[in-house]
């Protein structure tokens, strides 16, 4: 079976510039309609729902490219700390993005930023499984001043900074893990109570310019 077909012979995978033209034409000329009537109506051998996220996502006129600015970078962290990873939910207070393309710089770039600053990336409270490791981190670099100041050989503190950096990749992947798929059903009210972060709002925390 021809791996770029469903099993309903309806077509899948990469959409081709022809598809895109007969979609928005179609569109444009009679609306959205019933997804699920759409493509037959437009002549597109796909599903409705493979023409509903090419659309929303790829091709309507109103999307916003580019970089996120600081202001929605603070937004969906004050969104997140309430709703979790409701992409859809978080994607109608800003205007002109996707909800895959906030998923995607949630996961790239926003969560490694909270976890690198001491932040739960599920709960946005501050770390306890830093204190918790404390013991065996300052162990490791009392050995390591040791074998320093004993002139041990190469090997000894290659092995040591490999423990180290185990210890730290473990910290990592178990907040890693631990913060997928987190979701907390809460009415949405942006002038509302926020999460404080050290003192400071979700609002005033720093960003960068990526």
């Amino acid at each position: 079976m021809d791996p770029s077909f469903e099993e309903n012979g309806l077509k899948k995978g990469p959409w081709t510039p022809e598809e895109d033209e007969k979609l928005i034409q179609h569109i444009q000329t009679h609306g959205f309609g019933s997804w699920r009537a759409l493509p037959k109506l437009a002549g597109l051998n796909r599903c409705g729902k493979s023409c509903r996220l090419r659309w929303t996502n790829y091709l309507r006129p109103d999307i916003k490219r580019g970089k996120f600015s600081q202001e929605e970078e603070q937004t969906i962290l004050h969104l997140h700390s309430i709703l979790g990873n409701k992409w859809s939910a978080i994607a109608t207070h800003l205007p002109g993005r996707t909800d895959n393309e906030i998923k995607n710089f949630w996961n790239t770039h926003l969560k490694k930023k909270l976890i690198q600053m001491g932040f739960d990336p599920m709960t946005h409270q501050p770390r306890t499984d830093l204190f918790s490791s404390l013991p065996h981190l300052m162990a490791l670099a009392s050995l390591k001043d040791q074998l320093l100041r004993h002139q041990y050989p190469l090997m000894d503190l290659q092995l040591l900074h490999t423990l180290l950096a185990l210890q730290s990749s473990t910290n990592y992947n178990n907040i890693h893990h631990n913060g997928n798929d987190v979701v907390a059903d809460h009415h949405v009210e942006m002038e509302g109570p926020t999460l404080l972060y050290n003192g400071q709002s979700p609002r005033s925390l720093p960003t960068s310019s990526s």
